[in-house]
């Protein structure tokens, strides 16, 4: 297995394609970069959609008031 274009270059340059694209960035529906939405648009004339193919939810289990100057746990 060949795995190589990220998804800059997944957009840009198809011969980078091999069996399998690491599209990172791409696969939450973001650009990777100003720089790369407008390369794509000035050499195919138009940019894809990105979509995001997942997202993340969440509820808010517990909200704690820690006083200023209190070390974390992790410290």
């Amino acid at each position: 297995m060949i795995h190589t274009a990220c998804t800059a270059a997944a957009l840009l340059f198809p011969e980078s394609y091999h069996t399998m694209l690491r599209v990172g960035i791409g696969l939450y529906g973001h650009w990777p970069s100003k720089e790369t939405y407008l390369s794509v648009v000035m050499k195919f004339g138009r940019a894809v959609e990105l979509q995001p193919a997942l997202s993340w939810r969440t509820r808010i289990a517990q909200v704690k008031v820690v006083p200023k100057g209190v070390p974390s746990a992790m410290d």
